[in-house]
């Protein structure tokens, strides 16, 4: 989860509340923050939850848990960045810049640990890769699905919050 932590968390974080803002808190503030939040929560679970559903379900590559665990927060780590571009837009060259730089770094890590393993973050390597090709495409296959379900989610999240009745309509 160092990952996750890292790279879609931490750093973003940082230099995105480095941004100016002027414009005022108006309006429904809790329920704007959770329909923005609660689709990239969602879409995390929903992720890992496709792991788990291979793992346990359909049992249809009996590997270790280990390498189950590896692939999960893989899936969930990109699900933060794909929530991290969400969270982003509009875009502008300073948080273009950011998301690239956090995009590349995760990629990076992920080639690096699909052939090396990080052991000090519990990342389990895909050695041999023709033993372990059917796990990286499922990673994969999850990050790229993970793209409209957020834009489903989101824009079933803005309906939602719009249908609610503001505090000071009481």
């Amino acid at each position: 989860m160092n990952l996750l932590e890292l790279f879609v968390i931490g750093i973003p974080s940082f230099f995105l509340s480095l941004q100016p803002n002027d414009s005022r808190i108006e309006g429904k503030f809790l329920h704007y923050v959770i329909a923005k939040s609660l689709p990239s929560a969602i879409l995390m679970v929903s992720s890992v939850l496709i792991i788990e559903l291979l793992k346990n379900v359909l049992d249809l590559f009996p590997i270790s848990n280990e390498t189950y665990v590896t692939m999960q927060v893989y899936c969930m780590t990109f699900a933060g960045l794909v929530n991290l571009f969400m969270m982003t837009k509009p875009l502008n060259l300073y948080r273009s810049v950011l998301l690239v730089s956090c995009s590349l770094f995760l990629l990076g890590a992920f080639i690096i640990t699909v052939f090396r393993g990080i052991s000090f973050l519990g990342l389990e390597a895909f050695i041999p890769l023709s033993k372990y090709w059917h796990h990286v495409l499922i990673v994969v296959a999850v990050t790229i699905l993970n793209i409209p379900l957020s834009l489903i989610l989101q824009k079933l999240s803005d309906v939602i919050i719009e249908k609610i009745p503001s505090s000071s309509n009481k």
